[in-house]
């Protein structure tokens, strides 16, 4: 399987989950960042509902990812598995695990790891399979290109009845996380081969005599840090909190 990549990378851009790496072996992040993502969503809450509406969810996405309005809202339709029109915590607890793969090019394990519910949210139609449709919003969320859509719909759907079920969909996260190990030693070549390659001390000065040198750590860095995390909070709270005919109005 070559997969390719769509040439408008969907990017994440929020130092809030930064922070966060998915467990390797389960896919989902500890349960200590479990709870600071429940601090998050209960900031993001304003009304108290324990739910997320539209306003709130574009808010959410427009701070932590690059996407258009267009497609949060896209994303926004699938996430709300329930259709009960709003973002409760375990959908939005998904949607936070699916973006921090993303930020560490993990997606095809996240795919791989939760391939049942993958499935689930792409079936759209409840149908038990998947249609060249909703597979084109899957390609979009995991950065695939439209033409690898193509190309493994045609090699996975064994039937050749259009539709992948589960089986066939399964056969699909298999070989792409070959497709992940792959990427990973290639990954690993690269770094070793950096490594290897020798460095020289610059020559000493002309007159024999070493320059005195002294290594400064910047020790604002982790401030830094935990200030644009803030900023992040603080932008995103007034974004909800602006009233709904204030909201965003390029369409991106």
């Amino acid at each position: 399987l070559n997969v390719g990549f769509s040439k408008e990378l969907m990017k994440v851009i929020s130092s809030f989950l930064e922070r966060f790496h998915l467990d390797s072996r389960h896919g989902l992040v500890t349960v200590r960042n479990l709870q600071q993502i429940r601090n998050y969503f209960d900031i993001l809450d304003v009304k108290q509902t324990g739910m997320l509406d539209d306003v709130q969810f574009l808010a959410f996405m427009k701070v932590n990812t690059d996407l258009s309005r267009a497609k949060i809202y896209k994303v926004y339709d699938l996430f709300d598995v329930n259709e009960s029109g709003d973002i409760d915590f375990n959908e939005f607890y998904l949607l936070c695990c699916m973006l921090i793969a993303i930020k560490d090019n993990q997606e095809k394990l996240f795919l791989f790891r939760h391939s049942r519910i993958c499935f689930d949210l792409l079936d759209t139609d409840n149908s038990r399979s998947i249609s060249p449709e909703e597979f084109e919003t899957f390609g979009f969320l995991f950065n695939f290109s439209s033409s690898s859509m193509q190309q493994i719909f045609k090699e996975f759907d064994v039937s050749g009845d259009k539709e992948l079920d589960y089986n066939e969909f399964r056969m699909f996260t298999f070989a792409c996380i070959d497709r992940q190990r792959q990427i990973d030693r290639e990954k690993l070549t690269k770094r070793g081969h950096r490594k290897r390659t020798p460095t020289f001390p610059p020559p000493p000065p002309a007159n024999n005599e070493y320059m005195e040198r002294e290594d400064v750590r910047d020790t604002d860095v982790r401030n830094n840090d935990v200030m644009r995390n803030v900023l992040d909070v603080d932008n995103t709270i007034s974004l909800v909190t602006t009233p709904h005919h204030q909201q965003i109005t390029d369409d991106d």
